[in-house]
Order: structure tokens, then sequence, then C-alpha cells
């Protein structure tokens, strides 16, 4: 009988992942954002609120919005915007989910969230893709937290294309 291993990302691949958050943000100007990483089961491995400007609620956010792409496996941003031809992110309209799709994924828990900036954590390993974890960003604009989390996954190497 084969041996299925779990895979999911550590406490020192969380680090590093915050590291390109910090860099990223360094380079569009320092707007500030608070981070969570999440292990593939949900458990939190690192919050970061860098900047005493930043709310409290925006780690919770963050969390949330981290829980919600681990529980659909999709980034946040595809609840309610959508790709068109240029690749730009715009409202999704009928495309996304409506708002009794939302209510009833509110109803069912309260951590559930669909403003972007969480993204999942994809691995490659032996040629499957492997959702590893999740990142997201909160106390920017939507698609700004969403950009930011793309950028610094890409960075630590994680795949994000369809992201």
């Amino acid at each position: 009988m084969p041996i299925h291993t779990l895979h999911t990302i550590d406490f020192i691949e969380a680090r590093e992942l915050a590291a390109h958050v910090r860099n990223e943000v360094g380079i569009d100007g320092d707007l500030p954002v608070a981070t969570a990483v999440l292990d593939a089961f949900g458990g939190t491995l690192l919050t970061e609120r860098p900047s005493n400007s930043i709310k409290a609620m925006s780690i919770d956010n963050a969390l949330r919005k981290g829980w919600t792409v681990l529980e659909f496996l999709r980034a946040t941003v595809k609840f309610r915007f959508k790709q068109n031809d240029e690749g730009l992110w715009v409202p999704a309209g009928d495309d996304g989910w409506s708002q009794i799709d939302i209510d009833h994924a509110l109803a069912r828990d309260s951590r559930f969230c669909t403003w972007a900036g969480g993204i999942p954590l994809i691995k490659e390993i032996e040629g499957t893709r492997y959702t590893v974890g999740a990142l997201a960003a909160s106390n920017r604009e939507e698609l700004q937290d969403h950009d930011l989390v793309v950028r610094a996954a890409k960075q630590a190497g994680f795949v994000v294309e369809g992201l």
C-alpha cells in the first residue's frame, strides 16, 4: 500500500514569504499592509502588522481571506471579479458569486470573506500541483492586496498562473 505524504508549508517558508511581501511593499510605495500565512490545514503560521497605522482588524481580515482560500480552494478575487481579455480584473457581475451564494457561505461560517487579497500557495512536486497553504494581505484597496500577494508568492517560487 502506498504511503501518501501531506504537503504543507512550514514556519520557515512562512517567514521567507513574509520577507517577500515586505520587499514588494517597499517596491510599490510602502502602502501599509497586514499579512497572514496559513498552512494547508488552515493553521496560522504567521501574521504581521508592521506599522501602527494598520488597524488590528486588518489582521483578522487577512486571516479570514486565507481561511476562505483554503475552504474553497480559490483566490478570493474570484468571488467578485473576473479577468477581461486584457488580463485586468473587472467586476464579475453575473459571472461571480450571487449575493445568495455569499449569504449561504457566511451563514455556514462567519470567517468567509469575498474581499480580494487571499491566494492559494501552490507548489509543483514531482509533476503534481498541491495547495500547500494560503497567503493573504489586507488594508489596501482589494485589487492592490491581490496584486501584492501574487507578486510575493511568485518571488517566493510558488505557482501563480491563473491567480
